[in-house]
């Protein structure tokens, strides 16, 4: 594990626990310690979760070192030694292990030119409304409310079309249509075609498709953000329009985000193969690759190396930031949440990085970024106001 102290990151319990038993042993690095002593700084600078602070838990130390045998148990004799020998370092490194046992979330924000983290802690979990919500615009014009509370079965133009739990079937037929499925901002729904490819329709989003695939290629146009899993079939291409761009696949695992207000296009791959097409340009990706269009230039780049983990995060109801501005993060927040956002400081100023999950409420969300003291906000109806947090 690498860490570099000076970019803003999560650390989670199993990072942690990691970087202790190497300290323990003696094996981190100038780097790596350098972390750790930054880290521990931040218990001692903020009263953490109101309740929980570094002396609270120093006296916890019987029971937070306890914890910490049982994480090294399978050390060896000469290393458990070597653990004793050193019990008075290690005893501040435990009551950061202590709070984290706790299940608190860590996020860190900076500004640019600062490398000093900060943490804040989501502490309740509440379970927000059913977010599975779309709307299916038939054929003939009619639009049929979706949700995941039930089934649901109708028709266009005599083709069976079924709900069953927040996924929309097309159970088999020759006659193509074209219907569309968008999703309002703070809701996702998933779609299986008439050539059982799957499809995860992101907030503020639309896919628009044929009933059947009768032609030589299987053709979707797509806005906002969707994730494919494609059923293979080598003799009919399945290709994806985004704007002015194509991703050609034959069977494959990728992402596809073409928000109007994002600055890129990207298509993100993690099986398979895909080609993405603009204009007379194209580049052809492997896993773990991505194709980037930038709209101020119409220019496609390959990535290599990306993490595909942070570009399907939305399918498993989480937002991850690696060092993103803070309108970024709140653009992804206005999706969710269904807020509209206004700026009172220069949001390029404001770096993120750290993990969302879905299960927070807004006010909760809210009060994890004020705890990177960053940002402050102010709440007026669905307006959201994002402030300088010294101001």
């Amino acid at each position: 594990m690498l860490l570099n102290m000076y970019k803003p990151r999560i650390l989670e319990k199993q990072d942690f626990i990691e970087l202790l038993k190497k300290h323990i042993q003696g094996e981190t690095s100038e780097v790596e310690e350098a972390f750790l002593k930054n880290y521990l700084q931040s218990f001692q600078d903020e009263n953490v979760a109101g309740e929980i602070n570094l002396s609270a838990l120093q006296h916890s130390e019987d029971k937070v070192f306890d914890r910490i045998r049982q994480e090294a148990k399978n050390f060896n004799s000469e290393e458990k030694t070597k653990v004793r020998k050193i019990y008075p370092r290690v005893l501040v490194w435990a009551a950061a292990v202590a709070a984290i046992s706790l299940g608190l979330l860590w996020f860190f924000a900076d500004k640019k030119q600062e490398s000093q983290p900060q943490p804040a802690i989501a502490v309740n979990e509440n379970n927000p409304s059913d977010y599975n919500r779309a709307t299916l615009t038939l054929s003939t014009g009619q639009k049929v409310e979706l949700n995941a509370d039930s089934l649901q079965q109708f028709s266009d133009n005599g083709i069976d079309i079924s709900n069953q739990h927040g996924t929309i079937y097309y159970p088999g037929s020759d006659v193509s249509v074209l219907n569309t499925m968008s999703t309002p901002r703070g809701a996702q729904f998933k779609l299986m075609l008439s050539d059982s490819t799957l499809v995860w329709l992101n907030a503020e989003s639309s896919i628009t498709y044929p009933t059947a695939f009768n032609e030589s290629e299987r053709k979707v146009v797509v806005t906002g953000e969707a994730y494919f899993e494609v059923k293979k079939n080598p003799a009919k291409p399945f290709k994806v329009e985004v704007q002015d761009m194509v991703v050609e696949v034959l069977g494959t695992h990728f992402n596809v985000m073409a928000y109007a207000n994002e600055k890129n296009i990207l298509t993100t791959l993690l099986e398979g193969e895909v080609k993405v097409h603009h204009a007379f340009a194209s580049v052809q990706l492997k896993p773990s690759q991505q194709a980037s269009l930038t709209r101020s230039d119409q220019q496609l780049k390959l990535i290599k190396n990306v993490d595909t983990d942070e570009a399907t995060a939305w399918l498993r109801g989480e937002m991850n930031f690696d060092h993103s501005d803070i309108q970024s993060v709140m653009t992804q927040l206005s999706r969710w949440y269904d807020i509209d956002v206004k700026y009172e400081l220069n949001a390029e100023d404001i770096l993120i990085s750290g993990k969302i999950f879905r299960k927070y409420t807004l006010p909760q969300v809210l009060e994890i970024l004020e705890g990177t003291h960053t940002v402050k906000f102010s709440t007026n109806g669905k307006q959201v106001t994002v402030k300088s947090f010294n101001n």
